[in-house]
C-alpha cells in the first residue's frame, strides 16, 4: 500500500495494532476459556477491536472474544471445538486497541 494516515474519524481517539508475543495454555475438550496476558500501557476502558494470530492456529482451536480485564491486562477467550486438549499455537498475535475519545460511549450513531 505504501501510504499512511493519522486522520481520526468518528469518536475513536486513537487506534493502534500491537504485535504481542503470547504462549497460550492448553485447552480442555469441547470448551471455551479466557486466558489473560499482560498488555502494558493499555487502559481498562480501551476497546479490543480484534485479535488475530499471525500464523496457522492449532487444529480445532480459535479465538472467540477479547477484552481488557483491567488496566494492562488483556483477556482472550480461546475455543476448542474438539474432544482433544490442544494448546493454541504460541507466537505473535495482532491486537487492535481502540481508545474512544468520549466516555461513556454514545448509545446511538447520530
Amino acid at each position: 500500500m505504501g501510504t499512511t494516515s493519522d486522520v481520526v474519524r468518528g469518536n475513536a481517539g486513537s487506534m493502534q495494532v500491537i504485535g504481542l508475543a503470547l504462549a497460550p495454555a492448553q485447552l480442555a475438550a469441547n470448551t471455551s476459556a479466557e486466558q489473560t496476558f499482560l498488555l502494558p500501557g493499555v487502559e481498562a476502558t480501551a476497546i479490543i477491536g480484534g485479535v488475530s494470530f499471525l500464523g496457522a492456529m492449532a487444529a480445532a482451536t480459535g479465538i472467540v472474544n477479547a477484552r481488557m480485564v483491567s488496566a494492562g491486562l488483556l483477556g482472550i477467550t480461546f475455543s476448542n471445538s474438539g474432544a482433544g486438549t490442544p494448546t493454541p499455537t504460541a507466537g505473535t498475535f495482532a491486537v487492535t486497541v481502540i481508545r474512544p475519545n468520549v466516555w461513556p460511549l454514545p448509545v446511538n450513531g447520530i
